[in-house]
């Protein structure tokens, strides 16, 4: 992954990555004395994270999920509910397909 990384011993490192993602790219910059290697970690975090939902949600990849439930949802249509803290484990306001 391109990135440049810069070290200073009084101030600590600072780290700017870029990666094409979900059609676009992403700036990715982190400030930290925890040295390249640990903030590259970070990074490769944050873009796994980001393949896998652009995996899920890509309208236009056939085996993602968004694909599979437009594909059934004549057959057997999904609600959504929310979860709150507490009731389903999960932070407030975030949405799940129910059964």
């Amino acid at each position: 992954m391109q990135h440049l990384y810069k070290f200073s011993a009084s101030q600590g490192g600072v780290l700017y990555a870029w990666f094409p993602s979900m059609h676009t790219r992403v700036d990715v910059v982190l400030c930290g004395r925890q040295g390249e290697e640990t903030l590259m970690c970070v990074v490769d975090a944050i873009y796994e994270m980001l393949c896998r939902l652009e995996k899920m949600a890509n309208y236009y990849d056939t085996d993602s999920e968004l694909a599979r439930l437009n594909r059934t949802a004549a057959v057997h249509p999904q609600g959504w509910r929310l979860c709150h803290a507490g009731s389903c484990g999960e932070a407030a306001g975030r949405s799940r397909l129910s059964d």
